[in-house]
């Protein structure tokens, strides 16, 4: 037997086995060495943290930022309760992440994606209130993930946005 098919059949044997072992361990064993790259130090079972500085109060018409700060997350999103509103009357939601997300899934409201989780995300919310936005008040809530599996945790937080009369 040659030197090389030695080497190739012990190569062959260690990928076969990580698979296997990978596999019975539901994925673990992939994440448990992924762990130990750059980049990939939390582990998905992680609870996610968020943390909003305030609630925002908006006159008709303006516009106001709150930002959150965002912890061992690696899908974020966001729930608008004026986005569906028959008139156009709504209060419109645009989101900024530092570091940037991997993808971005195009739905209403659209999720964040992360290659991995990310052990710190800043999020800076800049809210824009109609001219025609009745006045009241409206919860938003931000939710993370740890990851796409069984095992993913989900917290979501709420903030208040209070929309005056536009007399004050």
């Amino acid at each position: 037997m040659e030197t090389r098919h030695v080497i190739f059949g012990a190569v062959f044997l260690a990928v076969f086995t990580f698979g296997s072992l990978n596999i019975i361990s539901d994925g673990r064993v992939g994440h448990a060495v992924s762990a130990q790259l750059p980049g990939h130090s939390v582990a998905s079972n992680s609870e996610p943290e968020i943390s909003i500085e305030e609630n925002v109060t908006l006159e008709p018409g303006a516009t106001k930022s709150v930002n959150a700060e965002i912890r061992n997350a690696k899908i974020i999103s966001y729930t608008n309760p004026t986005l569906f509103n028959r008139d156009e009357a709504q209060i419109d939601v645009d989101a900024k992440l530092e570091p940037s997300p991997g993808m971005v899934q195009q739905s209403l409201p659209p999720s964040w994606v992360y290659d991995h989780v990310e052990p710190e995300i800043l999020m800076n919310i800049s809210l824009n209130s109609s001219e025609s936005m009745a006045p009241g008040n409206y919860s938003f809530n931000v939710t993370a993930e740890s990851g796409m599996d069984i095992e993913a945790r989900e917290v979501s937080e709420s903030f208040s946005v209070r929309v005056l009369n536009s007399s004050g």
